[in-house]
């Protein structure tokens, strides 16, 4: 994913919305990179995709997006309580339709 770094995550994620395409497990800060990608359905709903990654993956700890920088949606631990965190925002992220 940052294999060439900031720019090459910030040329990604511009490309990829300038085609239209939704994102998930990325983004310019953390907000965004833990922020589902809104997937629309044929009947008119959504379906929201949350991604994220986790050390065990390859993921360095410097691909890790923060409030200030780009980056991964890491998910801290394969504990309970992180997977527990994970949940509750999943239903945070709920919406009617």
């Amino acid at each position: 994913m940052l294999d060439f770094g900031d720019r090459g995550l910030r040329e990604t994620l511009a490309a990829l919305a300038g085609a239209g395409l939704a994102t998930a497990g990325a983004g310019l800060d953390a907000a965004e990179a833990g922020r589902p990608a809104a997937v629309p359905l044929p009947d008119g709903g959504r379906l929201p995709v949350f991604c994220c990654g986790t050390a065990s993956s390859g993921i360095p700890s410097h691909w890790v997006a923060t409030a200030t920088r780009p980056g991964i949606n890491l998910l801290p631990s394969l504990f309970p309580a992180a997977a527990d965190a994970l949940i509750a925002r999943v239903r945070a992220g709920r919406v009617p339709a």
